[in-house]
């Protein structure tokens, strides 16, 4: 079943439609803060010139029927097997001919890499009190403020640009969207789910700072920069106690450009790996592969964060195997963590998700006790 989901944005809404955004200079720690630049300026009807833009070039040359389209999107991810520093890709962590020519014996550390890390990051531990070994984000349920985190690193940043200004009033749309979405989904599930995330009305849970890795290729050095404002500039125990929170979302908005191929992605607690630090935040990556992030996007990246598992990768780690995977598109093919495009065309969708939370994914996020999947595919116990 396809659920659409109407949306009342609000103070959110106003602000996009009747003024023009301005954002700060990007410091280290500033909150974040809007300018009205102009009274009466206005985007004239940007956000559906911008849909149909997307469905019109989907429909030229994409048009060959669903198959097809996932085929291509499956073809899309070998980009992944030439990115030197994704430490998770087993084609780069047991390449032979890479590693082992010099007759080394055992699989070299980080500091014996060919791979420019600085040194360890070291955590200062932070603030905060989180349960058990789940960090930062346990289940997704009751209440969770969300902490958006507006990042310029070595390449992109964000600026007063009337384009930066549009990319970062659909930071707070698609955000929004998102977590009105994960709200009413609980609400089906039994759930009380309180996401806290207007940075307007509570300005604790906005930050703007620069950091100097490269994000988009360079994620460790990039994760130990944003961990360490984090730890250091955000009272995130202070935040907890605040809004009587069990855990924390991190969102991490970068303005990269259209050109990259890499795509969103969370750091976080996935399949018994731990992390340097307590927090887990979310990369949302707002242009890639010639298209803008969606709002079903934000909420699987978020979803990551409250240990949600990708249904669209054989994991051995999770136990997901290729003769599973073809299960999980079978029976649901419209799962928010398989897909984050619309379900039958294959395009983005932005003003609304029309994804699905299977049983699957309400047991990883800890909306249920049992999944019949997990039992009948073996598959690793949250």
């Amino acid at each position: 079943m396809m659920v659409r989901f109407p949306r009342a944005y609000k103070k959110i809404a106003a602000m996009l439609l009747t003024v023009a955004i301005a954002m700060s200079a990007l410091g280290c720690g500033d909150l974040i803060y809007i300018l009205d630049d102009s009274a009466g300026q206005e985007y004239e009807d940007y956000d559906d010139a911008y849909q149909s833009g997307y469905e019109a070039g989907y429909e030229d040359g994409y048009n060959t029927g669903r198959t097809d389209e996932r085929d291509l999107w499956a073809d899309s991810s070998e980009y992944w097997d030439d990115d030197p520093y994704n430490e998770w890709d087993e084609d780069d962590w047991y390449d032979d001919s890479e590693f082992y020519a010099d007759g080394q014996e055992e699989y070299p550390s980080k500091e014996d890499s060919e791979d420019e890390y600085d040194e360890y990051y070291v955590s200062t531990g932070g603030t905060g009190v989180f349960t058990g070994d789940n960090g930062s984000g346990n289940t997704l349920t009751g209440n969770i403020p969300v902490i958006s985190l507006y990042v310029d690193d070595a390449n992109y940043s964000w600026t007063d640009s009337k384009e930066d200004n549009k990319t970062f009033a659909h930071t707070i749309k698609y955000l929004d969207i998102a977590c009105r979405f994960l709200m009413d989904e609980a609400s089906k599930w039994g759930q009380e789910l309180n996401l806290i995330y207007d940075f307007y009305e509570d300005e604790d849970l906005g930050y703007s700072f620069s950091i100097e890795a490269d994000s988009v290729n360079d994620y460790f050095n990039a994760d130990c920069e944003i961990w360490h404002f984090i730890e250091n500039s955000i009272d995130v125990g202070a935040i907890q106690q605040r809004y009587d929170a069990e855990s924390v979302a991190i969102m991490v908005f970068i303005n990269t450009d259209k050109s990259i191929e890499e795509v969103s992605c969370t750091t976080c607690f996935y399949a018994g790996h731990a992390l340097e630090s307590v927090y887990e935040f979310s990369y949302m990556f707002m242009h890639s592969n010639g298209e803008e992030e969606t709002p079903a996007a934000f909420a699987h990246e978020m979803m990551h964060q409250f240990s949600a598992i990708d249904l669209y990768l054989e994991d051995d780690d999770i136990g997901l195997s290729e003769e599973e995977m073809q299960i999980i598109e079978s029976e649901y093919p419209n799962d928010i963590m398989y897909t984050t495009y619309e379900e039958i065309t294959w395009i983005p969708i932005y003003d609304a998700i029309t994804n699905e939370i299977s049983e699957l994914d309400a047991y990883y996020i800890g909306w249920t006790d049992h999944s019949e999947l997990v039992d009948r595919f073996d598959l690793m116990a949250r």
